[in-house]
């Protein structure tokens, strides 16, 4: 798979996301990080020792040996961090992160979950669930497990969504069928543990 179509599978699956987020609530409502059965356990994640990246308001550590990159191949995405592993089988495991300031709108992380499944599902995604919570620096993110096909690959995808303060982001992990889940989510929370704001 070319680099293009990598991204351009990361992109699908960071947009849907986003899409289904801006519902109609009326946005004076500061989101919850409440949740009935999913709040994110006490993670001893080894943090991620690779290059520390920078965003709008935060930054974090990407897992070694992965390469930041400028996202060039999709540029109607306005990425705050992209970051790519070395291709496997055709497909580079990858995170991106972009700011979605409609999820300041959502009362709490089960509205957050409810709205976005459709969504998710109607743009491709399979076996749709949402896991147990991860923190980030203190903010508790949903976090969306997905499946989906991109040319001949098939692609598993854990988006975490959190705010703080006024901001609102999305992390996109995309992994190719060669990192089990549960490594999947090792990755995922080692970077989490790194995550710190800066505003």
């Amino acid at each position: 798979m070319s680099r293009t179509s990598a991204l351009a599978s990361l992109v699908l699956g960071s947009t849907l996301l986003l899409a289904g987020c801006g519902g109609d609530s009326d946005g004076d409502t500061k989101p919850s990080t409440s949740s009935s059965s999913t709040a994110a356990p006490a993670s001893d994640a080894e943090p991620a020792t690779g290059a520390e990246l920078t965003g709008d308001g935060f930054t974090l550590t990407a897992p070694e040996g992965w390469k930041e990159d400028d996202g060039s191949a999709a540029p109607s995405i306005d990425f705050e961090v992209l970051a790519l592993d070395e291709p496997q089988g055709g497909f580079a495991d990858n995170l991106n992160v972009v700011a979605d300031p409609t999820l300041t709108r959502v009362k709490d992380l089960d509205e957050l979950y409810e709205s976005v499944t459709p969504a998710l599902e109607s743009g491709g995604a399979k076996d749709v669930e949402r896991e147990d919570g991860m923190t980030l620096d203190g903010s508790e993110a949903l976090v969306i497990r997905s499946k989906r096909s991109v040319g001949s690959a098939d692609i598993d995808q854990l988006q975490l969504a959190v705010t703080h303060d006024d901001d609102g982001f999305v992390v996109t992990f995309s992994f190719g069928d060669s990192t089990s889940d549960d490594e999947q989510r090792d990755i995922a929370e080692s970077v989490a543990a790194t995550w710190r704001w800066t505003s």
